[in-house]
């Protein structure tokens, strides 16, 4: 990790806005259509590249890959990458539940023109992907794409030079917030990134995120209830 001298060592978490090459394959993937998997992989690793390169162009000491090898999204993408899991649609019961939404609350009161949007173009397949349900022993089977993730930072951060890097991943009560079970596989992902330049970044627990988002004028009681059940 660099050493900060006098100054504000600056990194940042997120998934970073995907470049126009990858749209078209992110789009087939999405829908489960044929594509070209040796030109996305290419695209792929271009795009981390590129990526890369911005964030220490712009002063971000500390860069990761975007987020660009999480093909759904920054939550979403690791049921892909587990076994064990089936989904089915929302009951009319479930579907009343705001929590299901993911995210709601005192955000999407304050920015509702932001939110109009957001719902139309990612919670929709958020919620079309209907309620987790265990069907077998969860295990992790990502480790071809973690591979490739971790390797596709390191492409980028030689082609950089005072950087380091990190991969962000997605904590498990937002990859799985309606499944009633233990995700312990995880635990894998979060420690499997450990090249000597890069490092896992585990996102915060969720719930000071569930205060602000995923509730409206909650109590803390109310909120903790809601994360541990």
């Amino acid at each position: 990790m660099l050493q900060a001298d006098r100054r504000v060592v600056v990194s940042h978490v997120g998934s970073l806005v995907r470049p126009p090459a990858m749209i078209p394959y992110l789009e087939k993937i999405r829908d489960k259509e044929p594509y070209d998997e040796a030109a996305f992989e290419n695209c792929l690793t271009d795009s981390v590249a590129e990526a890369v390169r911005l964030q220490a162009e712009a002063g971000i000491d500390v860069v990761s890959d975007g987020e660009y090898g999480k093909s759904v999204n920054w939550a979403f993408y690791v049921h892909r990458r587990l076994s064990g899991l089936t989904w089915r649609p929302y009951t009319a019961e479930e579907a009343r539940d705001p929590t299901i939404a993911v995210i709601g609350g005192r955000d999407r009161e304050a920015f509702p023109e932001f939110y109009g949007e957001y719902d139309a173009r990612v919670l929709a397949n958020a919620r079309a992907a209907g309620r987790a349900i265990v069907t077998g022993a969860i295990t992790y089977t990502g480790t071809a794409e973690l591979q490739r993730d971790i390797a596709n930072l390191k492409a980028g951060l030689a082609k950089v030079k005072g950087v380091t890097g990190f991969l962000p991943v997605v904590a498990p009560a937002s990859a799985l917030p309606n499944a009633k079970t233990s995700t312990t596989a995880m635990r894998r992902r979060f420690c499997s990134a450990s090249p000597r330049r890069s490092g896992p970044s585990i996102a915060p627990s969720s719930m000071p995120a569930s205060t602000c988002r995923w509730t409206t004028r909650s109590s803390r009681t109310s909120t903790k209830r809601w994360c541990h059940r």
